[in-house]
């Protein structure tokens, strides 16, 4: 992590008389070589209040509290001084769970919990951003499902709506979308403005994570349903190692009927599920073939997109597209 960037966050949270320096050798040495390659180590200053900041090397662990509390009192009967972590951007639902466990931390995208110092949740410390102008899910399912298998092009609003599962009124909006933003039209059958890579290029601006909410599941994931998503499905086809839980996808109508059903035990965190279950503003099974085990590639590119690890962004771009 560059140290500018460090400083630049600590600045902008606790003021521009923060002072940073590099923690000293002697303190350093007196650390276990494991400790020593996991964190980059910096003093923290400011006024009369001083404490020690580990800026994480890896993301391996990022979301196991139970962890991050025995590595904080490891290094502070280490070290002898109160210890912050400094961490790559958190998901909602972690920082809830830092905060709600009292642990120190500074985020990169600007969320902090410094007990006795400072509480800023992401909402308040981020500036407020215009909402871009993004493609329904359902008009995107239709650009996905042209692409994918080709069976959109010259179909009846009727049978768009058979092959979906959605009404024809919900065709007719998202065909609307798809006219406004030049991507395609209908008059009496749907056709649309370009085919493949190029459809691809054009409406990918317009697109967004397909991802509606995930949760942490005990239990077995039933594979009737759910196709493996997210970086579990990157990991199975490409050069990614998975180090976290498995992950797999179900379109939001299939979930609120199996919770109507009570086939789900949600676990309050990752420490106690055995793995994620996403939930999908589509359903990904009407973009792959029936005996699939995995979410199509340009919803997992989607779903992935905004990830803050460089491993699965390089892998993101060696994925096998419909069109190569």
């Amino acid at each position: 992590m560059d140290f500018h960037t460090i400083e630049k966050r600590l600045k902008s949270l606790l003021g521009d008389n923060v002072k940073i320096t590099g923690l000293p050798h002697s303190q350093t040495a007196a650390l276990p070589m494991s400790l020593s390659h996991r964190f980059q180590y910096y003093q923290v200053e400011q006024d009369a209040r001083s404490f020690m900041l580990a800026v994480e090397n890896s993301v391996s662990i990022l979301g196991k509290l139970t962890a991050y509390t025995k590595l904080k009192n490891r290094l502070e009967n280490i070290l002898r001084k109160d210890l912050v972590f400094y961490m790559p951007p958190l998901p909602a639902n972690i920082r809830f769970r830092y905060m709600k466990a009292g642990l120190a931390y500074v985020s990169e995208d600007g969320s902090a919990n410094l007990p006795g110092i400072l509480r800023m949740s992401l909402k308040k410390v981020a500036p407020p951003q215009k909402a871009s102008n993004k493609l329904s899910p359902l008009a995107q399912l239709i650009i996905l499902r042209q692409i994918l298998k080709g069976d959109m092009e010259g179909r009846t609003q009727l049978e768009a709506s058979g092959i979906l599962n959605v009404s024809r009124m919900g065709i007719s909006k998202a065909m609307q979308e798809l006219k406004h933003y030049q991507l395609g039209n209908y008059s009496g059958s749907i056709h649309f403005s370009l085919q493949g890579e190029l459809l691809w290029k054009q409406a990918y601006p317009l697109m967004k994570t397909p991802v509606h909410a995930q949760h942490f599941i005990q239990g077995a994931p039933d594979k009737q349903y759910m196709l493996i998503s997210g970086e579990s499905a990157l990991a199975r086809q490409s050069l990614l190692m998975e180090t976290g839980l498995p992950t797999v996808a179900i379109g939001r109508k299939q979930y609120a009927e199996l919770v109507k059903e009570r086939q789900f035990i949600s676990g309050p965190d990752e420490e106690d599920a055995d793995f994620v279950l996403q939930i999908w503003n589509y359903p990904p099974s009407l973009l792959v073939h029936p005996e699939s085990r995995y979410v199509d590639s340009l919803s997992l590119i989607l779903s992935l997109a905004d990830s803050s690890d460089e491993r699965v962004l390089q892998e993101l771009n060696q994925l096998q597209l419909p069109w190569k």
